[in-house]
């Protein structure tokens, strides 16, 4: 069970599209449910190849035995007062939990951000009550600097949110 974490390709839109509709349905700590993210596969596929040789943004995902178990993402402005920091995400099929691919994805995305974005800091939103990627990220050194009350609603039911920081050095 060896573990590739790779640049995503847009060959492989219809893929993450699933994927993201299993992780989904799995979890109500991501910003969408089970019904994934509302692009098609050409959309997919136009933003893939939008950021393919970016170095302001990536995808990378997550296989084992060719399949998709995670991916994780990152984003920043080329506006000159804003290109000094971006945002990540992250998601993480639930069968994977605790198997460290969100540790390795982790280590993936932050290496990007630093040494091809050359961010100062990175910023993400995790749900207040998710404990154990709370963990993941201070074990990365990622800081709470603030919460957005009632940012997320599932079922008709608000949940914090928290916003979280890393400062390279």
């Amino acid at each position: 069970m060896e573990l590739l974490i790779e640049k995503v390709k847009e060959e492989d839109a219809f893929e993450l599209l699933e994927f993201l509709k299993i992780v989904g349905g799995e979890s109500d700590n991501l910003t969408f449910g089970k019904e994934g993210i509302p692009l098609s596969i050409e959309e997919e596929k136009t933003f893939l190849r939008s950021i393919k040789d970016s170095t302001s943004n990536a995808m990378f995902i997550a296989r084992i035995n060719n399949e998709i178990v995670g991916n994780t993402t990152f984003n920043c402005s080329k506006n000159n007062r804003l290109k000094h920091h971006g945002s990540i995400a992250i998601s993480v099929k639930k069968k994977m939990w605790n198997q460290k691919v969100g540790t390795k994805l982790m280590s993936t995305i932050l290496d990007f951000a630093k040494n091809v974005a050359g961010v100062e800091i990175v910023f993400l939103e995790v749900r207040s009550d998710n404990v154990n990627a709370i963990k993941l990220y201070q074990k990365f050194g990622f800081v709470k600097t603030g919460v957005y009350p009632g940012y997320l609603k599932v079922n008709d039911q608000l949940f914090d949110v928290d916003l979280m920081c890393l400062k390279f050095n």
